[in-house]
This record gives structure tokens, sequence and C-alpha cells, in this order.
């Protein structure tokens, strides 16, 4: 699965700005639309007026937009400022073929309900990025993709082979796993020695059907089983990786996604830019 377009969410802000700046150099060619969705209702003839709000808005977007065309020539920008909520503007966008990008968290307080977290666990699916403000900085040409067993973990891995031989880079497969802390059955029942090399050889073999796949798809993957939990060994690989995939388990799982999910935590806080593929 590739997209064929990217959408960017605008409102001038530092983390804006990152998600624009981020998607012109991620295209490669794809188109790029910007949009800025300003709030409150239309008013007659407000689009074609020489002033007004939505006037300013369009001409300071139109001046991102040709930034953006020097600094990559080869790209295609377009724009559109809009009335409304900017969260009502980017759903109505999202498809199974369109990636929405919006900024991460600049600092401060960080809200469970990000435009970001509220984007990726919509039940509809969809793929949206979330991009830090010091996204800038040079990183190794690597695409990592957690994995862990379910649908949405497979539809993951999918857009990050696609991705990955998009843009040349490496395809780095992770799967995280770890031992209880306490016992689960019975008192003083804590796993043997053979209890857990039972369960790492069921991890492993997880891994291993995610690189097949993934070879399938043309990739030649590097895998890595680690030990610790999920949302630390994903964070370190979007820390140092050009761009961390993740799936998305979606509202049906409402109450898991946004109080503590490994993905949400990711995406509220990302490490570096995270690409959240919905269910």
């Amino acid at each position: 699965m590739r997209f064929t377009k990217i959408v960017v969410g605008w409102d001038g802000s530092p983390a804006s700005r990152a998600a624009a700046e981020w998607s012109a150099a991620y295209a490669l060619g794809t188109p790029v639309q910007i949009v800025h969705a300003i709030g409150g209702r239309a008013v007659g003839g407000e689009y074609l007026a020489a002033t007004g709000e939505r006037s300013t808005a369009r001409i300071a977007l139109m001046e991102l937009a040709d930034a953006l065309r020097e600094a990559h020539p080869e790209g295609s920008f377009e724009t559109d400022t809009v009335r409304g909520a900017a969260i009502d503007a980017l759903e109505e966008r999202l498809a199974s073929d369109v990636l929405v990008v919006v900024g991460g968290s600049s600092g401060g307080r960080r809200s469970m309900w990000s435009l970001g977290a509220r984007l990726a666990g919509r039940p509809e699916g969809g793929s949206v990025a979330v991009i830090p403000v010091a996204s800038e900085r040079a990183r190794p040409a690597t695409v990592a993709v957690g994995i862990d067993g379910t649908r949405e973990a497979v539809t993951a891995l999918e857009v990050a082979t696609a991705e990955a031989h998009r843009l040349g880079a490496a395809l780095t497969v992770l799967h995280a796993w770890d031992i209880p802390a306490a016992p689960s059955i019975g008192f003083d029942e804590y796993p043997t020695e053979s209890d857990v090399e039972m369960t790492e050889r069921m991890h492993r073999l997880l891994l291993s059907d995610a690189l097949d796949l993934a070879r399938d798809r043309g990739a030649e993957p590097d895998g890595r089983l680690e030990m610790g939990s999920a949302r630390e060994v994903l964070r370190r690989a979007g820390g140092a990786s050009r761009l961390l995939v993740v799936g998305s388990h979606g509202a049906r799982e409402l109450a898991r996604f946004f109080l503590g999910s490994v993905s949400h935590s990711l995406v509220i806080d990302p490490p570096g830019p995270v690409l959240v593929v919905g269910a």
C-alpha cells in the first residue's frame, strides 16, 4: 500500500511548520496539500474578498507553499484555507491512500486528546503521521516498525515495507517481549527457566513470520527481538530512525487507546516522526 497524497494540517505554529517541512522533504514527488482550518463559519463572498481573516490566512499559506517549492522544486504543493475545526477538515481528507500529517507537542503539558491522537484513533481508520518540532535533525535512513502479532500490526508492516522501498531506506522490524513480574496463576508460581525459553521461542516465531511477510513484499528486513516494554523499545527505535510505524487498534478499544496504549503514548510525545496506521 502506497500513499498517493499527503495532507498537512497547518495553524502557523512551530509544530505545524515542522510537519509541513517534514512532509515536503518526505514526499519525494507525492502531491502535498496544506490545509489551514481557521474556525467559525464562512461568510457570503468571503473567499473572494481581498481583506479579512480568511484572505490573510490564504496569503500566509501561499507564502509557506512558495517557500516549500523553492526548497523542493521537484515537489507538488497546493493549499486550502477552510472554515471549521481542524479535526473535521483533516478527518474528511483521510483515506486509505492518503497520509495526514500534523505537528506533535512543542513542550509543556501534553494533552491525551491532541489532534494527532484523535485522528489516529478514528474507528474508520486512516494513516496519520505526528511530527515533533525537533524532527529536522538528521536521522539514519531507517524505517522501523513495531509488530505484535495483531492484524493491525500486519497492516503497519505492509505500510512500513512500502515506505522503506519508496524512500530507499533500510527496514527494521521490532518485536518487544517481557516476562511477567508477578505470579499469574497462584502463589509461588513464578515462570521457570523452561517457561521463559518457551515464551522467547514463541516470540521469535512471531518475529520470523513478520520478516517472511516483509521479504514476500520484496524487502530485505532486519529483525530485532528485544526484551522490555513495547513502549520503551519503540521509543528508542523512533528516536534513532527516519520514521517509526505502528498500528492503531482503533476506537473499538477506545479505553486502551486513550488510557496508556503504546501507540497513543508515542503519538502524544513522539520521539521522532511517528506514523500510525489505522485499523
